[in-house]
């Protein structure tokens, strides 16, 4: 799971970087919807020092939460002239360090789940041109998003058959054991404990049995290299 939320930031990073090249832009964010809030999802400029991961609300009256929240481009030449905020930069008295800003949702199958943004230092507002750009990165970013969804759903469901295959396997065996000597019972536990080690990766495993008097477990079956009771040891049975 790691390895493929890090891919898919190495490619968020790339839009966030051929989107601050593309756009002239002095700073990119890519934000995430994340349950009720965004979510940083790459950064590139720096005009912010959001992180990766940082939490923000969604608001719609900051410039990304009205992007997201009407599904549309928006585009403020002047973020002090015109009285407007965005997620970093709380009121328009502090965002001396950016002036124009151009916000566009990020949709995946029609639903927005996020947006872009590209901010400029000085007053220096963005063109239609900048603007197509900005939402055909924004539809770009939504594909990616949406095909590393689909390539983490295909590999957990590799993982699952993969188990139910190993669970198969392991069954199978225990049959055949139990096929092959109906009347030995202890390479019957033998092999059960042997199987759930493999299908547990774990480095031992055990099968206990209560005594006569139900006071303790007594093993009958031990595979692995774990150091533990010894088959004529009583386990006491605690609750």
């Amino acid at each position: 799971m790691t390895s493929r939320r890090s891919d898919l930031q190495s490619i968020l990073l790339s839009v966030a970087e051929n989107a601050a090249h593309l756009c002239d832009a002095d700073d990119i964010v890519i934000l995430r919807v994340e349950n009720d809030h965004f979510s940083v999802a790459s950064h590139f400029g720096s005009l912010s020092r959001v992180a990766v991961g940082q939490p923000f609300p969604i608001d719609r009256n900051w410039l990304c939460g009205r992007a997201f929240g009407e599904r549309v481009a928006v585009h403020v030449r002047d973020m002090v002239l015109e009285s407007c905020s965005d997620f970093d930069n709380p009121t328009p008295q502090n965002g001396t360090n950016y002036r124009s800003a151009l916000a566009a949702p990020i949709f995946c199958d029609e639903r927005a789940v996020g947006a872009i943004a590209a901010r400029r230092q000085e007053v220096r507002p963005f063109t239609a041109k900048d603007i197509e750009l900005l939402k055909s990165l924004a539809e770009r970013t939504g594909v990616e998003i949406d095909n590393a969804k689909l390539r983490t759903e295909v590999k957990e469901r590799d993982c699952a058959l993969a188990e139910a295959f190993e669970q198969q396997a392991a069954t199978s065996e225990i049959l055949r054991v139990i096929s092959n000597a109906p009347t030995h019972l202890q390479a019957v536990l033998d092999a059960v404990a042997q199987n759930a080690a493999h299908l547990c990766d774990a480095d031992s495993a055990a099968v206990l049995r209560p005594d006569r008097d139900g006071d303790a477990f007594r093993v009958e079956a031990l595979c692995g290299s774990v150091r533990g009771p010894s088959r004529d040891e009583p386990v006491p049975i605690r609750r």
